[in-house]
């Protein structure tokens, strides 16, 4: 028996090799010994940098784009119109924002996609088989790819065509984006900050923590927190996650997850220095520092808010839930009641709504549950510890989309997507309920979800961490 790369020990009765799923396990590799081959075979390719995605699954993608509450921006245009009825033709994301270089070696570019979808089907994503250009290659430049670097501060529009068909996507250079590191018990550990100048100082921060294999870039893709922060005029900080002998980045969150947890990497250490730091580098509000995260990151938001109260004002975690260190799964004793958002899809089968063992992704791993009719329960656990038990209020419904808020001495706030006609193209969850960073730009992985349409989760993210600052 090994561990596997999910952090998991397989028996030694399973096939010897590791097929790494949806991000968490991204690559086909055996590594002394036997693991656990996950259900559905091999898996498409990486973010285009060879990163994975979330610890059990793909990350968001979404050519349709969040609506949000009026916060945020849409994703997809849909400005052809197809040869069917109701076929439409859109880039994704329809608006976003780029940094210039700063003083580290960050990775400044976008892909985009070019988006076919109908009724009732799974949208198509298409990136080399468009045409692409740029209206103003002194703003930006697009590849053949699809993929767009920044030139000068400026507005430009991005052009996508196919069989006759042409959609549009707006880019905004503003700000900065450079990396930088930290030496953290030892270890070098990287993490990517975005300043707009629409920043007011002293500013807010906002910690976006990737899934389980995936980097700090991906995060900032398919979150498009990008755009937000310069809308809203705020610090955006993408931290890296630790990775073991192979490319793959995880958070330790307590039982989850890979070599992270295995190794018991003192996250919460990193994250609160990597605070410190930007504190160093920019004057910022220490009441307005707040975390979020999806999936492995989003266990790992859990966990600064039981661990590191005192930091981080509010959390909010898409696609996961508490996974702390306790035999039950919950040990979870903050500081003071801290206001919690989550938000997470019925047809998520990388993390279950009700916990157990995903389909796919993370062979073995048991996963806390989210919300249970009947056993515990991160939604219910929250509840009491921000004493938070009383009826709960609807302040959000669009669409499958319905957001619950339960009140106390601090906010609960539940989010789920259900849609109402499942949908899947093999692998792909696209109804919008599944492991996806909601109203987000879909992975480059082949076989990531389709996030849902209904929210823009970024923006909503935004609305709830700026309403709860730390007393």
């Amino acid at each position: 028996m090994r561990f596997d790369l999910a952090g998991l020990l397989c028996p030694t009765a399973m096939p010897c090799t590791t097929l790494i799923r949806r991000g968490f396990l991204l690559l086909a590799v055996a590594v002394g010994g036997l693991a656990c081959d996950p259900p559905g075979g091999s898996e498409g390719e990486g973010e285009g940098e060879g990163e994975g995605e979330g610890e059990g699954g793909g990350e968001g993608e979404g050519e349709g784009g969040g609506e949000g509450e009026g916060e945020g921006e849409g994703e997809g245009e849909g400005e052809g119109e197809g040869e069917g009825e109701g076929e439409t033709f859109a880039v994704s994301p329809s608006s976003f924002v780029l940094g210039l270089g700063g003083d580290g070696d960050a990775d400044l570019t976008m892909e985009l996609w070019a988006v076919q979808s109908a009724p009732a089907t799974c949208p198509t994503f298409l990136r080399n088989e468009a045409t692409w250009r740029s209206l103003d290659e002194g703003v930006a430049v697009v590849n053949r790819f699809g993929v767009v670097s920044p030139v000068a501060p400026g507005t430009t529009t991005i052009e996508a065509s196919l069989g006759g068909l042409t959609a549009t996507s707006t880019v905004v250079v503003d700000g900065t984006l450079h990396e930088r590191s930290i030496v953290v018990g030892g270890a070098t550990r990287t993490f990517q900050v975005y300043q707009p100048s629409t920043m007011t100082l002293p500013t807010a921060v906002v910690l976006s923590l990737h899934g389980g294999g995936g980097t700090a870039h991906q995060q900032l893709r398919t979150s498009q927190l990008t755009r937000v922060a310069y809308d809203e005029g705020f610090v955006v900080v993408f931290p890296d996650g630790s990775r073991g002998a192979l490319p793959i980045q995880t958070w330790n969150a307590g039982t989850c997850c890979a070599t992270a947890a295995a190794n018991d990497v003192d996250d919460v250490g990193f994250l609160r220095a990597l605070v410190a730091a930007v504190a160093d580098d920019i004057e910022i509000d220490v009441t307005r520092v707040h975390a979020t995260g999806h999936s492995n990151g989003a266990m790992m938001s859990h966990r600064l808010a039981c661990e590191a109260a005192d930091v981080f004002a509010s959390i909010a975690a898409v696609d996961a839930g508490l996974n702390v260190d306790g035999a039950d799964f919950v040990e979870c004793a903050p500081s003071r009641p801290v206001p919690v958002l989550m938000i997470h899809g019925t047809t998520d089968v990388n993390y279950p709504l009700g916990g157990g063992t995903g389909l796919v992704g993370t062979p073995g791993q048991g996963f806390y549950p989210v919300v249970h009719p009947t056993n515990d329960n991160t939604l219910d656990d929250w509840r009491t510890i921000n004493g938070a038990t009383g009826a709960g209020v609807v302040e959000f419904e669009r669409g499958d989309v319905r957001c619950e808020r339960f009140d106390g001495t601090a906010t609960v706030t539940m989010c789920t997507i259900t849609p109402a006609t499942p949908r899947n193209a093999g692998a792909v969850v696209c109804d919008g309920g599944g492991h996806a960073w909601p109203g987000g730009v879909k992975s480059l992985q082949a076989d990531a979800d389709v996030p849902s349409t209904d929210v823009d989760a970024s923006a909503h993210i935004w609305s709830f961490l700026a309403a709860h600052p730390r007393p």
